[in-house]
């Protein structure tokens, strides 16, 4: 691995293009324990656990935790921003909202609730 560094960094010289060490991280696909020792003229390289690549997280282990984890913190955190905007109760008083949910709310669970539940207790 350390060979290809080198000779991808010759070519980079020879191209005169610059590798932002401080900004090069890898990440390792097994089971090690102990990573390698990787360095790039002399610099050390990080290892990550994870990175995202086009707005999805991947992880060591290729699975699907780590980006639903960000998914859940990043809904977590609009949903704080929107009701920071709006408020507690969302722009209407409450005896709009209470009039809102008896005639839309409550009326479509209702209705829902037949395709939900196959013996319901409760008829409306």
């Amino acid at each position: 691995m350390q060979t290809a560094i080198t000779q991808f960094s010759s070519w980079c010289l020879e191209n005169e293009l610059a590798i932002s060490t401080g900004k090069t991280n890898y990440i390792l696909f097994s089971k090690m324990v102990r990573s390698p020792k990787i360095t790039w003229n002399g610099y050390k390289i990080n290892r990550v656990k994870s990175f995202k690549y086009l707005g999805i997280h991947v992880d060591d282990r290729l699975n699907w935790l780590e980006h639903i984890n960000k998914q859940g913190e990043k809904a977590i955190k609009m949903q704080q921003n929107l009701k920071r905007i709006a408020g507690d109760n969302w722009g209407i008083s409450q005896i709009h909202g209470w009039t809102l949910y008896k005639t839309v709310i409550e009326r479509m669970l209702a209705h829902g609730s037949s395709a939900w539940c196959l013996n319901p207790t409760f008829k409306m």
